[in-house]
């Protein structure tokens, strides 16, 4: 017996060389009963083979469609069901089932989707009715260039990345094509389009817990005020993206452990930051996790940020995102 099928056999979880995304669909229930995940990636490639370590749902999928060129050519509503409820449009002329778990922070800002077609690599976004004009956001194919822009501009302030394909897309291509996603951290969901009659669930519970107004790490109408005596800086704003994208890592890795499975979320928080580029004030505008040891731990994380050093002025004002999503269920695109 070929040394290729005995590995097969012996893990599930291997794909064979010529396995397409359809193929991929369909076994997915069986990989999750059969071998759970044991990392947080959805791809792993090591001397040519691969290996789908996703996490997945034992529930069965919809077939992906032959053909997605179509649907793509003109404006289009995107959306994804998940368990806490729809993500996007309520309109969606496209919806898309996860193969797995999702996190909540996929709900609370725009959602880069990836589309893999026998034409190419498309790109659109999920986002809610009404956001694009003509009823939805065209996909764009995606060449060198436009990689290397989505790359730079698009994923930095992603809440999260989902990538779907056409049925006969062989798997080893849809990697391939994904190598633009290589160094990004944050959440990687593969997903498959439902029909049309596709059951959707329920909106999500409320949650647990409130915000307490007098918290004094919380402050609804963030930091606005001038200090007497000081004079409004500006703030070099490339530097301070760096600045942004290394704390939003440290508040991950720092505080995500603090998190339930259902827990996380997208955190604004306001600061004050000196001439220095040191944070002298800090504090929580909005806490969807309503978690006052998760604000505790973030706002640690805030103020141990060094920004760069303002171009004039005293001091600045300024509020940013803090995405949090519970660390298993955050899986990157291929494994190191």
């Amino acid at each position: 017996m070929p040394l290729a099928l005995l590995l097969l056999l012996a893990d599930p979880r291997l794909l064979p060389a010529d396995a397409t995304f359809a193929d991929l669909v369909k076994a997915a229930p069986a990989m999750a009963a059969q071998a759970p995940a044991a990392s947080r990636c959805v791809f792993r490639r090591t001397s040519g083979v691969l290996r789908l370590e996703a996490a997945l749902d034992a529930g069965a999928r919809s077939a992906p469609p032959a053909d997605l060129d179509a649907q793509l050519a003109g404006p289009l509503d995107l959306a994804l069901l998940t368990r806490f409820g729809p993500v996007g449009s309520e309109r969606a002329g496209l919806v898309l089932q996860p193969l797995g778990p999702t996190t909540r922070a996929l709900g609370e800002g725009l959602v880069p989707v990836f589309f893999l077609t026998d034409q190419g690599l498309s790109f659109s976004v999920i986002a809610r009715a009404g956001t694009f004009s003509g009823g939805g956001a065209r996909a764009q194919r995606l060449g060198a260039a436009e990689k290397q822009r989505v790359v730079r501009e698009v994923l930095p302030r992603a809440h999260g990345v989902v990538v779907t394909a056409e049925a006969g897309v062989r798997v080893r291509d849809l990697v391939s094509a994904l190598e633009l996603l290589s160094g990004y951290s944050g959440e990687v969901v593969l997903a498959t389009p439902a029909p049309p009659d596709a059951e959707r669930p329920p909106p999500p519970e409320a949650r647990r817990g409130r915000d307490d107004d007098q918290a004094p790490d919380l402050c609804r109408y963030g930091i606005s005020d001038i200090p007497k005596g000081e004079t409004h800086g500006e703030l070099p704003m490339t530097a301070a993206n760096v600045a942004v994208d290394r704390m939003q890592k440290a508040a991950q890795e720092a505080c995500a452990g603090s998190l339930g499975p259902d827990g996380g979320g997208v955190l604004e928080v306001s600061m004050r930051l000196g001439k220095g580029g040191e944070v002298r004030e800090a504090c929580v505008r909005k806490d969807p996790a309503k978690n006052a040891e998760v604000r505790a731990c973030v706002l640690r994380v805030v103020k141990k940020t060094r920004f760069p050093k303002l171009k004039r002025g005293t001091f600045v004002n300024f509020g940013t995102e803090v995405r949090l999503a519970p660390k298993a269920l955050v899986q990157r695109a291929f494994c190191d």
